[in-house]
């Protein structure tokens, strides 16, 4: 039988997350947003990074993510990198959602983001 792990995900909405208490009540693994396009950073995410980290282990997988925005999929990708800096051992997220208003990320968008974040971050998933 599979067992189910949950994962919970938090952005600068949240505020300070106490990741301990997320590993604490069960869950698997939490990842933060780091950034959101080319030009938004989670005030967040220093702190959220320093907490995962420290909460990562066999029974807890840490997290980080990057809200993709239309265009330049390989750019946001860079951007990301360059804020999110080096994050061995955590899982990288890109959420694709569609947009409320404007145009939504595309297809094409989303797949070039992918292949340049495992150019940058091969070893992570």
């Amino acid at each position: 039988m599979t067992a189910v792990t949950f994962h919970a995900d938090g952005s600068s909405y949240q505020g300070t997350i106490n990741w301990a208490a997320v590993k604490k009540a069960g869950f698997g693994g939490g990842a933060e947003k780091v950034t959101e396009g080319a030009g938004y950073v989670n005030p967040f995410w220093p702190t959220a990074r320093a907490a995962l980290l420290a909460e990562a282990g066999p029974d807890f997988t840490p997290g980080a993510y990057l809200y993709l925005t239309a265009g330049n999929g390989a750019g946001q990708a860079d951007y990301f990198a360059s804020k999110a800096g080096s994050i061995p051992g955590f899982v990288i997220w890109v959420d694709a959602e569609r947009a409320a208003s404007g145009p939504s990320p595309s297809v094409a968008d989303a797949r070039a983001c992918v292949a340049r974040l495992r150019v940058l971050y091969p070893h992570n998933r």
